[in-house]
């Protein structure tokens, strides 16, 4: 097929699975966007995916190699072959790649897990770049105006995913877990006014899906507040977890902790437990 250098995926994202094997999808070909330390993004039309070496967790938007891929010249074409993701620098093999696609929640889970995220420790939160909007935010997701939260958090901080997406990202995440038939969270991330990496990504968590450790987390916050899990290792996988996301990005992972906590306390103050 070419005689570019070949590397294998070890894991893809739906979102990037999708994008490979639609042939209408949000176009063929592609535009290298700029690299990071260990990767680089694509865009194919709306969307935005991110190629990168073992250092980065799984996530719906991500095709991960067991290196650090060979990095393409910025605004470079890249386009999907059968198979492969072709670059100007390399093809990465996309066939026997694990597809990386997390179950959701029950109720049940939910609501264990709902309790443990409250009880979080809040000193981080609200981000620091948030305090001015953050009692409007608080407000808008307790009356479960998704689209109110939209507005005042759009784009709004630092970072290469703005603060405000990635607290909103952990709203929308818990809206889908509750009510995965409910279209609201998909139409606030469609209409969200930022990067389009930043949007792809919220279209993701709309769908109910993130990167690896945020569902890990969750996971261990449910099997630590259901009482008949609790054990000390238990405990011990959810304060390395908690660490784990917190510590993703400059500010991340702190940011989308917020917004699953915010979303949980909403919840779980409802009358007769309200669904987002």
């Amino acid at each position: 097929m070419t005689s570019l250098p070949v590397v294998s995926a070890v894991s893809i994202g739906e979102g990037v699975s999708r994008l490979c094997s639609s042939p209408l999808g949000d176009g063929r070909d592609g535009v290298v966007l700029g690299s990071f330390s260990c990767g680089f993004y694509i865009r194919f039309g709306k969307s935005v995916f991110a190629v990168a070496g073992p250092q980065i967790s799984p996530g719906p938007m991500h095709a991960l190699v067991g290196r650090n891929p060979p990095t393409p010249r910025e605004r470079s074409i890249a386009y999907f072959a059968e198979d492969f993701l072709v670059t100007t620098v390399c093809a990465i093999r996309l066939s026997a790649a694990e597809k990386y696609r997390p179950s959701g929640f029950t109720r049940q889970q939910l609501r264990a897990a709902a309790r443990m995220l409250c009880q979080i420790d809040g000193k981080q939160i609200p981000p620091a770049d948030l305090t001015a909007v953050w009692t409007d935010v608080t407000a808008a997701v307790r009356s479960f105006d998704l689209h109110a939260a939209r507005k005042l958090l759009q784009g709004f901080g630092g970072g290469l995913t703005p603060t405000g997406d990635d607290v909103l990202a952990g709203i929308l995440l818990f809206s889908n877990w509750l009510d995965p038939s409910n279209e609201i969270a998909s139409q606030v991330a469609e209409k969200t006014d930022t990067s389009d990496l930043s949007r792809s990504f919220l279209i993701w968590a709309a769908r109910g899906q993130s990167i690896e450790p945020i569902h890990a987390l969750v996971r261990s916050a449910a099997d630590l507040g259901s009482s008949r899990a609790k054990s000390e290792a238990t405990g011990a996988y959810f304060a390395h977890m908690l660490a784990k996301v917190r510590s993703i990005g400059s500010s991340s992972g702190v940011a989308m902790l917020a917004g699953l906590r915010l979303a949980a306390a909403a919840w779980l103050a409802a009358d007769h437990r309200t669904d987002l």
